[in-house]
């Protein structure tokens, strides 16, 4: 479960998944679809590939063929499960949230600056890092305004308030 649940830390991997439920595409109609670069688009496969959600079928056209791995993938997207434990997301405060795990410095930095220029005086932001780097630079650069930080199964759950 929790390979599971870092593989789709990012959120780029959930839309790869959503376009593979559809149907099974090659790496080039993905690039093409997601307005990504194959590079770009393997990094992400392969994280899926690890974590058992899609997998390589073979090829058309020259290019490889991926799928989702089973039909209980496919139900999970189709019924909008959740694929990580309910108590993750109970007891949300915050108004907004970065969902920034998987990512490394300066990411985490940047997305949450760029969204806490968009607050208004009162609100609050929650941000989610599985980066012990990132955790600690943003608790420094907003020591003023943390409410709490909290771990949370193997991520950090800091919610500040502007």
């Amino acid at each position: 479960m929790v390979k599971i649940f870092k593989a789709l830390a990012h959120g780029k991997r959930m839309t790869i998944l959503g376009l593979l439920k559809d149907s099974c595409r090659t790496v080039n109609e993905l690039c093409r679809l997601l307005n990504m670069n194959r590079a770009s688009l393997y990094k992400h496969l392969i994280k899926l590939e690890d974590a058992g959600l899609v997998r390589r079928i073979g090829f058309k056209d020259g290019d490889i063929l991926y799928d989702l791995t089973s039909a209980k993938v496919y139900r999970l997207l189709e019924n909008g499960a959740e694929l990580t434990e309910r108590k993750v997301f109970e007891n949300i405060r915050g108004q907004k949230i970065v969902d920034v795990r998987g990512e490394l410095c300066p990411v985490p930095l940047i997305k949450t600056e760029k969204i806490w220029r968009e607050l208004q005086n009162g609100e609050t932001l929650e941000v989610w890092t599985d980066y012990e780097l990132s955790k600690e630079r943003i608790l420094t650069k907003y020591k003023n305004f943390v409410v709490t930080c909290e771990k949370i199964n193997g991520f950090w759950r800091v919610v500040l308030r502007k």
